[in-house]
């Protein structure tokens, strides 16, 4: 749906997409579409890598299905729906081997580069972590974009957890983390610190620290060493992203000199696109009564469904359109959806083409109000 839509918005505005815009976020299948068009994929593009590579990516529907048996022998039976190797597999192929930082060159003349931000989630550190294409420095910036959005799309109870590694390095979050072991020695605390920096092999150094400069209570601790990420989905963090691009906006547009915070506001556009929006109620009758077993089949798509509006509205106060009612510089478009075509792992024909019929028949109704946003793009 997103893919058609931007199909839509390219067509309006002429040329490439990505000449028409500064910066594009996207969460799990955005990711691969705000890759892909920062790399000069067209949206048709990227809509016939849906269309084409759908079923390599979910290939099966039932649960128990016999191409799933070898997960099941491997993992058990609470292992995911999908093996990655297919979502892998297609993303190496449309991306090649392209670094998160060839998505923002560095330029010193000329417009800015467009930028690419994309979240996800570290079941290690039990944090959101943002990817910034710009942050040259960071860690990930050599990591392939491929990779980033594998850990963008790693959907829980669909594909396993993805664990960023790339050429038999292990790359960490912060720029240090520690390990400390220590003993009584003497008046002082003999202390072991391994650390892991940027981009780096662990490597350890030894220090003998005066137990008065030691902080810490003197009982001997370890605290463990997490040198890798475990990354899932952006969803579960920023199923929409939008007030993320939008606070990123902010604080570029900040850096300017003499910007005061209402000036740089004024200066932003922002094209929100969702991925539709449940239209099928839950009713009183039934969920008064649910349980354990019933909310656990339903609760991942319910923590799906309400974040996207909260970051919503949080960009909408930010840019004024809650308070000015002011739709010239947001929009947003998110396609009603009810059952079957919910299923966001369905990628049989029937299914995907009834989506592009659907999202058809919505775009030919926001038409005029897509095409008066656009006008003063």
């Amino acid at each position: 749906m997103p893919a058609r839509i931007l199909e839509k918005i390219e067509e309006q505005l002429g040329g490439r997409l990505k000449d028409h815009f500064d910066l594009i976020a996207g969460t799990s299948t955005g990711s691969i579409l705000a890759v892909g068009i920062a790399l000069g994929k067209s949206p048709k593009e990227l809509l016939d890598l849906y269309l084409e590579k759908g079923l390599q990516i979910f290939p099966y529907q039932k649960l128990f299905s016999p191409q799933r048996l070898p997960l099941i022998f491997k993992y058990g039976l609470s292992t995911p729906k999908f093996s990655d190797e297919g979502l892998i597999s297609v993303l190496k192929e449309q991306f090649g081997e392209a670094t998160f930082a060839d998505l923002t060159p560095k330029s010193d003349q000329g417009k800015p580069p467009l930028k690419v931000l994309v979240p996800s989630y570290d079941t290690q550190d039990r944090n959101p972590i943002i990817f910034k294409s710009w942050f040259h420095e960071r860690w990930y910036a050599q990591v392939p974009v491929w990779e980033i959005c594998v850990s963008s799309a790693s959907a829980p109870t669909y594909f396993p957890a993805h664990r960023i590694e790339k050429n038999g390095q292990v790359y960490s979050l912060y720029h240090v983390r520690l390990y400390r072991l220590c003993k009584p020695k003497g008046e002082y605390l003999q202390e072991m610190m391994v650390f892991s920096c940027e981009g780096s092999l662990l490597s350890s150094s030894l220090f003998l620290l005066p137990s008065s400069f030691f902080l810490l209570p003197y009982l001997c601790y370890t605290r463990p060493m997490l040198p890798d990420m475990i990354l899932i989905d952006g969803g579960v963090c920023a199923n929409n992203p939008v007030s993320c691009a939008v606070a990123e906006a902010i604080r570029i547009l900040r850096e300017s000199p003499n910007q005061s915070l209402g000036s740089v506001i004024d200066q932003i556009k922002v094209i929100s696109i969702g991925t539709g929006d449940p239209a099928s109620p839950i009713p009183w009758e039934k969920v008064r009564g649910w349980g354990l077993v019933q909310w656990g089949l339903r609760i991942a798509d319910v923590f799906m469904d309400a974040p996207p509006d909260v970051h919503r509205y949080v960009a909408e106060q930010i840019i004024g359109v809650g308070k000015n009612d002011d739709k010239s510089r947001y929009i947003r478009l998110q396609l009603p959806l009810k059952d079957p075509l919910l299923a966001m792992d369905d990628a049989r024909e029937t299914n995907l083409q009834a989506l592009l019929k659907e999202t058809d028949r919505y775009l030919d109704q926001e038409k005029e109000r897509l095409e008066k946003f656009l006008a003063n793009w």
